[in-house]
């Protein structure tokens, strides 16, 4: 027989190393102190907030048209232009109406005349009819005559309230034909910048079905932004909290505000339900345009120096006692070198993190990733809201 290359007891000491060397790492490796990521906590501020996107536009914004219809004649105003109340804005073609006027007028003349040839025959009836009632009486008259007498009278009379009715019809055209003249003098109903123009000259309006819009004037010193906020957030919206927006051509700088009125009426769009909230901004300096985009950030509540944790840490799931977790909200600290569960109440939060009200000191070492972390530290919701 072939006698083997290594000796019996040559291959039993091997073993004998090999066994010895695999004791010692298990025992070294489970001795060591599990690799925790920790923060320390810290103080800070802290805000609870609501986002949305909303538009600029002025307060005030009047859409300026005409009641009597005709050509325009004259401008006097271009875009961007600004403009005080009452400032005359375009004038219309003025020959036909002021031609009404002059025609009323005449006729007013006309119907003043026709009263007074109604008073006096009414006065020359009534005094016939006095005497005719005397000699009546007297029995120097027929009754027909007396009858005859007292109609004229009574006719002469009426003549002259229908004559004084057509005056005052005459008055009222008159005064039609005036207001008429008046409105084709358009004039700016607000001090403001003239936003658009919408019209040329030459070119005839008509007012006979509705009043069509000559151009736009807007007060730009004062804005207001309508946001959309989101049905789950509504509710913590209340009027007279503070506002931050921003938008797009100043994105370094910040506007406030102040929430002013929440709509009860809903907008739905494709199944999504928001409700308008109003701001009013100060834009005496016109840096806001009419439309511009606003991302808006409404501020519910805000605290200042008080104990945060990133919401990292109510998030790391290890093993006490058999339990995987408490009641409610709970974190770990390293006590030296072993973690230790802690209870918390907790306050506001935001995306980032979360004040504890009660549980932690400024200081605390907080492990925010265990060594499993591919396992435990996945991003989910934490059941404890605050």
């Amino acid at each position: 027989m072939r006698k083997s290359r290594f000796p019996l007891k040559t291959l039993i000491a091997v073993v004998l190393i090999i066994v010895i060397a695999v004791v010692y790492y298990v025992k070294r490796n489970g001795n060591e102190t599990p690799a925790y990521k920790t923060v320390k906590v810290q103080r800070g501020d802290i805000m609870d907030s609501v986002s949305a996107t909303g538009r600029v536009n002025p307060v005030v914004s009047v859409s300026v048209g005409t009641q009597v219809s005709g050509t325009i004649k004259k401008i006097y105003v271009d875009h961007n232009d600004t403009v005080k109340k009452g400032q005359v804005l375009i004038e219309l073609d003025r020959e036909v109406y002021e031609s009404r006027l002059a025609e009323a007028k005449s006729e007013l003349v006309a119907r003043k005349a026709q009263v007074e040839i109604a008073k006096a025959e009414a006065a020359r009836q009534e005094s016939d009819f006095a005497r005719k009632e005397e000699l009546f009486n007297k029995g120097f008259i027929s009754k027909n005559e007396f009858e005859t007498a007292d109609y004229g009278y009574k006719g002469a009379e009426a003549s002259l309230d229908l004559a004084k009715a057509q005056l005052e019809q005459t008055e009222a055209t008159l005064s039609e034909a005036k207001e008429n003249l008046s409105k084709t003098i358009i004039k700016s109903p607000v001090d403001g910048v003239v936003l658009t123009v919408d019209v040329e000259e030459g070119q005839t309006v008509s007012a006979s079905l509705q009043t069509p819009t000559l151009l736009t004037v807007g007060d730009l010193s004062q804005m207001e932004i309508q946001a959309s906020v989101d049905e789950a957030d509504v509710g913590k919206v209340k009027v007279g909290q503070r506002a931050n927006f921003y938008v797009d051509s100043f994105p370094n700088k910040e506007f406030e505000a102040d929430v002013a009125k929440i709509y009860y009426s809903p907008t739905i769009d494709q199944s999504v339900v928001t409700y308008d909230v109003l701001m009013y901004y100060d834009n005496s300096d016109f840096m806001l345009r009419p439309g511009m985009t606003a991302d808006i950030v409404i501020v519910i509540a805000e605290k200042k120096g008080v104990v945060l944790i990133p919401n990292s840490a109510l998030r790391v799931k290890m093993s006490a006692n058999g339990k995987t977790r408490s009641t409610g909200p709970s974190v770990w600290v390293l006590e030296g070198d072993k973690p230790v569960r802690r209870s918390v109440k907790l306050g506001l939060g935001d995306a980032d993190n979360t004040e504890v009200v009660e549980g932690l000191q400024e200081g605390d070492t907080l492990i925010i990733e265990s060594p499993n972390a591919g396992n435990n530290n996945q991003r989910r919701g934490f059941g404890w809201m605050h």
